[in-house]
Protein backbone atom coordinates (compact mmCIF):
# COMPACT_ATOMS: atom_id res chain seq x y z
CA UNK A 1 0.00 0.00 0.00
CA UNK A 2 1.01 3.52 -1.08
CA UNK A 3 0.07 6.65 0.70
CA UNK A 4 -1.24 7.82 -2.61
CA UNK A 5 -3.29 4.82 -2.71
CA UNK A 6 -4.50 5.39 0.47
CA UNK A 7 -5.57 8.41 0.15
CA UNK A 8 -7.69 7.59 -3.28
CA UNK A 9 -9.29 4.74 -1.40
CA UNK A 10 -10.22 7.29 1.71
CA UNK A 11 -11.61 10.01 -1.16
CA UNK A 12 -13.69 6.47 -2.38
CA UNK A 13 -15.01 5.72 0.80
CA UNK A 14 -16.39 9.50 0.79
CA UNK A 15 -17.64 9.40 -2.53
CA UNK A 16 -19.17 5.98 -1.37
CA UNK A 17 -20.95 7.39 1.74
CA UNK A 18 -22.12 10.13 -0.73
CA UNK A 19 -23.95 8.00 -3.03
CA UNK A 20 -25.76 5.76 -0.18
CA UNK A 21 -27.42 8.62 0.78
CA UNK A 22 -28.72 9.72 -2.61
CA UNK A 23 -29.64 5.89 -3.26
CA UNK A 24 -31.17 5.86 -0.15
CA UNK A 25 -33.42 9.23 -0.74
CA UNK A 26 -36.85 9.23 -0.75
CA UNK A 27 -37.37 10.89 -3.70
CA UNK A 28 -34.63 8.41 -5.60
CA UNK A 29 -37.01 6.56 -8.09
CA UNK A 30 -39.30 9.82 -8.67
CA UNK A 31 -36.13 12.37 -8.70
CA UNK A 32 -33.84 12.00 -12.40
CA UNK A 33 -31.66 14.36 -10.61
CA UNK A 34 -31.03 12.39 -7.63
CA UNK A 35 -30.42 9.25 -9.51
CA UNK A 36 -27.83 10.70 -11.63
CA UNK A 37 -26.48 12.41 -9.02
CA UNK A 38 -26.21 8.62 -6.92
CA UNK A 39 -24.64 7.76 -10.32
CA UNK A 40 -22.37 9.94 -11.08
CA UNK A 41 -21.12 9.53 -7.19
CA UNK A 42 -20.98 5.56 -7.10
CA UNK A 43 -18.72 5.69 -10.32
CA UNK A 44 -16.84 8.65 -9.08
CA UNK A 45 -15.96 6.42 -6.15
CA UNK A 46 -15.40 3.57 -8.52
CA UNK A 47 -12.63 5.57 -10.11
CA UNK A 48 -11.06 6.60 -7.20
CA UNK A 49 -10.88 3.61 -6.02
CA UNK A 50 -9.66 2.53 -9.11
CA UNK A 51 -7.16 4.57 -9.10
CA UNK A 52 -5.66 3.94 -5.26
CA UNK A 53 -5.75 0.29 -6.34
CA UNK A 54 -3.75 0.79 -9.86
CA UNK A 55 -1.28 2.54 -8.41
CA UNK A 56 -0.42 0.07 -5.67
CA UNK A 57 -0.70 -2.24 -8.20
CA UNK A 58 1.60 -0.53 -10.63
CA UNK A 59 4.40 -0.81 -7.37
CA UNK A 60 3.44 -4.43 -6.38
CA UNK A 61 3.46 -6.52 -9.99
CA UNK A 62 3.37 -6.29 -13.71
CA UNK A 63 0.89 -9.19 -13.64
CA UNK A 64 -2.76 -9.43 -13.73
CA UNK A 65 -4.86 -11.16 -10.59
CA UNK A 66 -8.65 -11.21 -9.83
CA UNK A 67 -8.55 -7.58 -8.19
CA UNK A 68 -7.25 -6.75 -12.07
CA UNK A 69 -10.00 -8.03 -13.87
CA UNK A 70 -12.09 -6.48 -11.48
CA UNK A 71 -10.96 -3.49 -12.25
CA UNK A 72 -11.09 -3.92 -15.57
CA UNK A 73 -14.60 -4.88 -15.35
CA UNK A 74 -15.44 -2.07 -13.30
CA UNK A 75 -13.37 0.67 -15.68
CA UNK A 76 -14.87 -0.96 -18.70
CA UNK A 77 -18.43 -0.44 -17.03
CA UNK A 78 -17.89 2.81 -16.17
CA UNK A 79 -16.58 4.04 -19.76
CA UNK A 80 -19.88 2.22 -21.10
CA UNK A 81 -21.83 4.66 -18.82
CA UNK A 82 -20.19 7.55 -19.55
CA UNK A 83 -20.28 6.96 -23.86
CA UNK A 84 -23.93 5.92 -23.58
CA UNK A 85 -24.52 9.44 -21.81
CA UNK A 86 -22.23 10.94 -24.48
CA UNK A 87 -24.36 9.60 -27.18
CA UNK A 88 -28.02 9.96 -26.07
CA UNK A 89 -26.90 13.93 -25.55
CA UNK A 90 -25.58 13.91 -29.42
CA UNK A 91 -28.68 11.87 -30.80
CA UNK A 92 -31.38 12.36 -27.87
CA UNK A 93 -32.14 8.66 -27.75
CA UNK A 94 -30.63 7.96 -23.97
CA UNK A 95 -32.19 4.22 -24.38
CA UNK A 96 -28.61 2.45 -23.75
CA UNK A 97 -27.80 4.89 -20.93
CA UNK A 98 -31.29 4.27 -19.09
CA UNK A 99 -30.15 -0.03 -19.63
CA UNK A 100 -27.00 0.86 -18.46
CA UNK A 101 -27.94 2.99 -15.56
CA UNK A 102 -30.53 0.57 -14.62
CA UNK A 103 -28.69 -2.56 -14.24
CA UNK A 104 -25.64 -0.39 -13.09
CA UNK A 105 -28.25 0.46 -9.84
CA UNK A 106 -29.65 -2.96 -9.37
CA UNK A 107 -26.06 -4.17 -9.08
CA UNK A 108 -25.33 -1.73 -6.16
CA UNK A 109 -24.42 -3.20 -3.30
CA UNK A 110 -23.64 -6.50 -4.63
CA UNK A 111 -19.74 -7.04 -4.06
CA UNK A 112 -18.78 -3.73 -4.47
CA UNK A 113 -19.28 -3.35 -8.61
Amino acid sequence: MTLLGDDFRKRAEKNNAEAATFFDAADFKANPKTQTAAVISKITANMLYLLGETVDYLRESETIDASGERRKRLADRNDAIRKAYTAGVAGGDFTNYDQLVKEFVESAGTNGD
